[in-house]
């Protein structure tokens, strides 16, 4: 089987963006909001099961989960291969799906305020 490299590039691109993304982010665009944030971890109810007692842990620092009712864990590309029981590379075309529907739109009339600003600092730079 050959795959073009501009398919290759595409694939490595998404696999470094899921790897990128932020597991909080993933879970909040997804219904998951934490019971607790404390001491650098976020504490969830499962989305693996129902439960009363939160057992989900997110690591901030390392962005790596830990489910201590499973026993399971990993980074955000084992979580969605987990949750929605798809391979490596299916997970990262939803985590990667997902990045981009998160991504903000900046209104034309602040981009436009951003390069007027720009160039006004830039005038001041020169007429000093």
């Amino acid at each position: 089987m050959k795959i073009e490299v501009a398919t290759l590039n595409k694939i490595a691109m998404n696999i470094i963006e899921a790897k990128k993304a932020q597991i909080v982010d993933y879970l909040k665009a997804n219904g998951h909001t934490p019971i607790r944030i404390k001491y650098g971890r976020a504490l969830y109810l499962s989305p693996m099961r129902i439960e009363t007692i939160p057992s989900f842990n997110v690591y901030l620092d390392k962005n790596q989960w830990y489910d201590y009712g499973s026993g399971e864990g990993g980074d955000l590309i084992n979580l969605v291969m987990k949750l929605s029981n798809v391979n490596f590379f299916e997970a990262v075309e939803i985590i990667s799906r997902n990045i981009i529907s998160q991504r903000p739109i900046v209104p034309y009339f602040k981009i436009e305020n951003l390069l007027r600003n720009q160039v006004i600092s830039k005038l001041i730079v020169y007429r000093h």
